[in-house]
């Protein structure tokens, strides 16, 4: 029974990580729009 929720956590962590990323990406792609912006 201690597989399972190994791999579940496993599987959240990926997500987490794949949810981070997007988010930084989203971050960078503003910024550049703010740059862009001002100038």
């Amino acid at each position: 029974m201690a597989l399972p929720s190994l791999e579940e956590v496993d599987l959240e962590m990926v997500e987490l990580d794949v949810m981070t990323k997007a988010y930084e990406n989203y971050l960078g792609t503003e910024m550049k729009r703010a740059l862009i912006a001002k100038s």
